[in-house]
Order: C-alpha cells, then structure tokens, then sequence
C-alpha cells in the first residue's frame, strides 16, 4: 500500500482485526439479569502529536454482567450493573483510561 508524502505506514490507526461479542439476558417475572463477554484483538493507534501517542494495544476479554429485581407490580427495577468482572486492566486505546472493574447500581421507576 502506498501512502502519499511525508505519510507513511506508522501514520494510519489499524484498528483490530478480529472483535466478537456474544450475550445473553433474562427477564422472569421479578428477576432479571444478563451476561456478556466481549474480545477484541490488537490494534495500533496514533494521534498528530509524536511518538509518545502512537503503540499498540493488547488483546483483551471483557466479561459484563447484571442482576435485579422488579417491584411494586415492575413499576419500579432496582438492579447492579458490573463490568470488568474479572478487574483485568485493559486499554481500549492507547492514550485511552485504564478500565478496572465498575460497579452501577440502578433505580428506574416508571409512572
């Protein structure tokens, strides 16, 4: 592939090769909940500024999940959101947060 001056290879983002995300959820009478793994391969990233914001990224394995309850007659789920179940650190971007294990509690009430 050729690349126009002063351009060259190092100067594009190659974004992963390979992403696959598969999930499931459940909504029973007062319980529901959902898991979800998701992997992405690695990816190269650069900005317009130098070096120090270009590199790689590492293949990583998220896995999400969620847990709740429905209450006065479903108008009201209370429910636990984690993601990063296993607390691995993983860089979606290289000049992006370190991601750590989140945890979200929810309150949604319907009128």
């Amino acid at each position: 592939m050729e690349f126009p001056a002063p351009f060259t290879v190092n100067d594009v983002n190659w974004p992963a090769k390979n992403r696959v995300n598969a999930g499931f959820g459940v909504n029973h009478r007062r319980y529901l909940g959902s898991l979800s793994v998701s992997f992405s391969d690695e990816a190269y990233w650069q900005d317009v500024l130098d070096a120090r914001f270009a590199g790689n990224t590492d293949a990583y394995t998220l896995v999400n999940g969620s847990v709740g309850l429905k209450w006065a007659g479903d108008r009201v789920v209370t429910s636990l959101k984690v993601t990063n179940l296993a607390n691995r650190e993983v860089m979606q971007h290289i000049f992006g947060d370190v991601l750590k294990r989140s945890i979200v509690s929810e309150v949604r009430v319907s009128f």
